[in-house]
């Protein structure tokens, strides 16, 4: 099965990258080969066997996985490539909902962009779903302005969770309030600066996806110091490497 795994940064993925790289070194496969991309662009690529796993990463935020993914996915298009089996974007992510403690590793089946709208005259936020400015892409969004993905991969292994994407992170209390009275009816359970944008593309250029996280804080006011992002990386590369990796024969 050929893969795309996608992340903001290396460090969230770094756990799994090393296996990877020792897994393809071992079977003497070609590791590392910059591909020609749009510019910006750059995909890292390994075999091992018959298999081929892609990484892309895009930069921290909304902006830069929408700008990067989008341009790769039109890129292959444009080339007559087939789409991937599968396309994973992983990472770190706030928690809303405390049942799930720091290090859980948990399937985001629906995410939405939170905070692209308007501020209204009595401070309510209206987001572009309500205001009906979403236009040809409309029919991508459901409830509440949620992005869906109607067959997830994991659901036997892993948490069906809702998330919501920022350009800011939540860390003061009214905030936070707000923004959760905001989704009464389906509140999010977790919060990253990615995701909306990685569902975007991927329901557009019509690619299987999976979307995971692990749990590095719970959404409070700002204390990193409660936050575990090393065990949050170490659980996510766990669950990589047994998800995407051939089975080791040491």
């Amino acid at each position: 099965m050929d893969w795309l795994l996608v992340a903001a940064t290396e460090g969230e993925i770094r756990p799994f990258l090393n296996r990877l790289e020792a897994v393809c070194r071992k079977q003497e496969a070609v590791c590392c080969r910059d591909q020609g991309l749009p510019a910006g662009v750059s995909v890292r690529s390994f075999y091992w066997g018959d298999q081929r796993g892609d990484v892309l990463i895009t930069g921290v935020g909304l902006p830069f996985t929408a700008l990067r993914l989008g341009a790769f996915f039109s890129g292959r298009r444009a080339l007559g490539q087939a789409p991937y089996a599968l396309v994973v974007h992983a990472g770190i992510a706030g928690s809303f909902d405390r049942r799930y403690s720091l290090g859980t590793v948990v399937e985001v089946v629906a995410d939405g962009f939170a905070d692209l709208g308007a501020e209204q005259a009595d401070g309510r936020f209206a987001d572009l779903f309500e205001l009906g400015l979403l236009g040809a892409d409309k029919g991508l969004f459901g409830e509440e302005g949620y992005l869906y993905n109607t067959r997830p991969v994991f659901a036997s292994q892993l948490p069906q969770l809702r998330g919501i994407s920022v350009n800011r992170v939540h860390g003061y209390q009214p905030s936070i309030n707000a923004l959760l009275e905001r989704y009464e009816r389906f509140p999010p359970q977790i919060e990253s600066m990615e995701g909306a944008a990685f569902f975007l593309s991927c329901l557009t250029f019509e690619q299987p996806f999976t979307a995971l996280r692990a749990v590095s804080n719970f959404v409070e006011p700002r204390d990193k110091e409660a936050w575990d992002i090393p065990l949050a990386v170490e659980r996510l590369g766990d669950f990589l490497c047994s998800a995407l990796l051939p089975e080791r024969r040491d």
